[in-house]
């Protein structure tokens, strides 16, 4: 939806114990493309392996405007989380027969994982969408961490898998999309990072019904700990 000139992005996040209080949000930097989130999760440690249930509300505001003057176009629909660019909840009435999201979402999501792998941890998330049809996504992920110089320069590898299960069509359900990248951060001092990245989604059978195509981003930006 943001087409070649990308977006600017900004994210908030509040850590109280076991408690993440998250605002992101997300303006194209050359066109009308507006999303905000708004997520609330609680991260239980059981060991081993850790629970994070949680809630996202979702407000795409262009996304009205679109159905109104582009009902067929299948190119300005929203593809944050088709493509899973938002299903990374460990660090989104259905529209139209063929297509699962409105202008507002409602999602309740679990993450399932392990941090007993060193340098890797693996995550299984469950994601729901209630104020629209109730359509689920299904996704493995696996995340690496591995200093390259002590713990100032990170690399953080990614891949992940992503099933449809009526959250982004109703018509096509099983695979979504296969996704992977890496993130560089270079810790500047305890409180400033820079991170940068690339990152290709291959759409599948669930995308490809409903218009998408392969993607391939790269991000950069800058990260503040307090």
């Amino acid at each position: 939806e943001t087409g070649a000139t990308g977006a600017f992005t900004t994210e908030l996040s509040l850590a109280i114990h076991g408690l993440t209080l998250t605002a992101w949000s997300g303006f194209g930097t050359g066109t009308d493309y507006q999303e905000w989130n708004f997520t609330a999760s609680y991260t239980f440690d059981l060991g081993p392996v850790f629970l994070i249930p949680g809630y996202n509300f979702r407000y795409t505001p262009t996304f009205a405007d679109h159905q109104e003057h582009h009902h067929d176009d299948h190119s300005h629909e929203h593809s944050h989380e088709e493509h899973g660019h938002e299903s990374d909840h460990h660090d989104h009435d259905h529209h139209s027969h063929d297509h699962a999201h409105t202008t507002y979402g409602q999602e309740i999501f679990l993450v399932i994982g392990t941090n007993a792998i060193p340098y890797l941890t693996p995550t299984m998330l469950v994601l729901s969408d209630l104020a629209n049809t109730p359509g689920t996504l299904l996704q493995f992920r696996l995340d690496g961490e591995y200093p390259l110089f002590g713990n100032v320069l990170l690399l953080n590898p990614y891949a992940l898998m992503a099933i449809n299960l009526g959250y982004n069509s109703n018509d096509t359900m099983g695979w979504n999309n296969f996704q992977f990248g890496a993130e560089a951060e270079l810790r500047l001092n305890r409180h400033v990072s820079l991170f940068g990245g690339v990152n290709y989604s291959l759409a599948m059978q669930a995308l490809r019904e409903i218009g998408q195509d392969n993607v391939f981003w790269a991000s950069g930006g800058v990260r503040l700990t307090y």
